[in-house]
């Protein structure tokens, strides 16, 4: 069921704390839902993901700004996708939720919101943007919160928007990504995944893999 212009669920419990988070949104991020922030970046052609998302030409955002909102479906639990990110647990009314945002029906259509941090592009290390619980809602442990993107000092005018999609993490399988041992098992479970493109035709620094997802990316 739909439950607002950038957030939905068909969950109809888990679509009143989405409806909550809309207007809350509404009132501390206008831009997201007005067009004012996709206006301030566009789609960018990538040769080696096909798509990612940069700024506009002759802008280059302040520090702190809300660059973008990673926005979607919410489900509770963890469903299997390229376009998926964890939120903030929250307990009320005796009920624990573990929603997750599955951005991938808007990240597929043919043009969608470049302000939707779904779009931006993986990086290891040196990232132009970080994605963080916004100030303005922490401490909100019973409500449904959300996750936008702020610049880095890395990011320059017309430079790409990137995140670190392991969220600084320099080890391990718990991310998005794998190390080479990792993807060798998932590769005998039937399971593809590529070399991380963090730095073009290069090696990637940390030697991490992407799992590859039926249907899309990875």
């Amino acid at each position: 069921m739909p439950a607002g212009t950038l957030f939905s669920s068909d969950d109809p419990d888990l679509a009143v704390h989405v409806r909550t988070l809309e207007d809350r949104i509404a009132r501390l991020f206008p831009e997201f839902a007005d067009g004012r922030a996709a206006a301030r970046l566009r789609l960018a052609p990538d040769q080696l993901t096909g798509r990612g998302v940069a700024l506009a030409a002759g802008y280059l955002p302040p520090a702190n700004t809300a660059l973008a909102l990673y926005y979607g479906h919410v489900v509770d639990g963890w469903p299997s996708g390229e376009f998926v990110l964890d939120l903030p647990p929250f307990r009320v009314g005796g009920r624990s939720w573990h929603p997750s945002i599955d951005a991938a029906a808007i990240c597929r259509t043919p043009n969608p919101p470049a302000c939707n941090a779904a779009l931006f592009n993986h990086k290891c290390h040196d990232a132009t943007v970080v994605l963080r619980q916004p100030a303005e809602l922490r401490g909100c442990s019973r409500a449904l919160s959300c996750v936008v993107a702020y610049p880095t000092a890395a990011l320059q005018p017309g430079g790409s928007l990137l995140w670190d999609y392991d969220g600084g993490a320099r080890r391990g399988n718990s991310g998005f990504s794998v190390d080479l041992a990792r993807s060798l098992e998932l590769r005998a479970e039937g399971v593809d995944s590529v070399p991380c493109a963090c730095r073009g035709v290069l090696p990637c620094p940390r030697s991490r893999w992407f799992r590859v997802f039926p249907g899309g990316g990875v």
